[in-house]
């Protein structure tokens, strides 16, 4: 069967559509394209080469060049629990240094008699029998306890302030409850605020260190 040119001219054009949809061409899109108009330093200095497929809808972009660092993946960076585990266990062992210095003031543990134990409830001044705490002695409380204060700082990240706040307050009083009860010492409010004060101290002097390390 024969046919006429313009039936063969239609099946050729119908062939060529249908093979444009099945496999159609690819299409280049340069970042270079600009408006005659534009100055020359706003131009871009690189044509980017993208190809657009209708069947996979994908884009391709050169991997060299600026579009390197807009790709890239912000990686998050862990901190190694190794550091803190370390923290923990110094803070556990100056903990139990600590109870030795003030209860028992580096001796052996002992119990003593009724007449050792003192009560002082009134911070700071002589009142009732009792003399005014010495300077050098307030600032040897607040000084044993810094290193409080700076464990308490690296390892508590989220309020150290507060939690360091009750944390060395609560371990000042049980410290001085100790010594009162096994008649060992004197119970001094004294010596729970000066302990306090160096602990906030110590978790001040950390928490600038601990900040830029979250952050980094």
């Amino acid at each position: 069967m024969r046919l006429r040119k313009s039936q063969a001219g239609s099946l050729s054009r119908m062939a060529n559509s249908a093979r444009r949809l099945w496999n159609p061409p690819t299409r280049r899109v340069s970042s270079a394209y600009r408006n005659p108009h534009t100055p020359p330093q706003h131009a871009p200095r690189e044509a980017v080469a993208m190809s657009y497929s209708r069947a996979d809808q994908t884009l391709e972009l050169p991997t060299t060049g600026p579009f390197v660092d807009a790709r890239r993946v912000p990686q998050t960076h862990r901190t190694s629990r190794a550091p803190r585990f370390l923290v923990a266990v110094l803070f556990l062992a100056y903990l139990v240094l600590l109870t030795w210095l003030i209860v028992w003031k580096l001796e052996a543990p002992f119990v003593g008699w009724g007449e050792m134990r003192a009560l002082k409830l009134i911070p700071f001044v002589a009142s009732e029998g009792y003399a005014a705490s010495l300077p050098l002695e307030v600032l040897a409380n607040v000084a044993v306890f810094i290193p409080f204060g700076l464990c308490t700082g690296y390892l508590w990240r989220r309020a150290p302030g507060p939690k360091t706040f009750f944390a060395a307050g609560f371990a000042s009083l049980a410290m001085e409850t100790t010594q009162f009860a096994l008649a060992v010492g004197s119970f001094d409010t004294s010596d729970i605020i000066a302990n306090t004060v160096g602990a906030l101290i110590g978790a001040a002097v950390v928490a600038p260190s601990v900040r830029r390390s979250a952050f980094s």
